[in-house]
């Protein structure tokens, strides 16, 4: 499977309340065995810059600004920045 493919099932995943609430637990507590916590590595959610997104909304910003702007926790906020809003 390709970049494009792998790409494409997450964004399925994130779009999964389930899955979402799966994620933000794991980051929470600091990881899972299934995957490396880049969040925590990253050490706070200033440090964590949106460098491109689909609709090219959010580019430049950290998941804090963001997360400050929209009202939500840092960590909800990931999933919301890789789609583009409702108009």
């Amino acid at each position: 499977m390709g970049a494009g493919g792998q790409t494409a099932a997450v964004l399925e995943r994130l779009r999964d309340p389930d899955a979402r609430k799966h994620i933000h637990r794991d980051i929470e507590i600091g990881g899972s065995v299934d995957w490396e916590n880049l969040a925590a590595a990253a050490g706070t959610w200033e440090n964590i810059l949106v460098t491109e997104t689909g609709s090219g909304q959010a580019e430049g910003e950290t998941i804090a600004t963001i997360a400050a702007e929209r009202g939500t926790e840092p960590v909800g906020s990931v999933p919301c920045s890789s789609r583009r809003p409702s108009t």
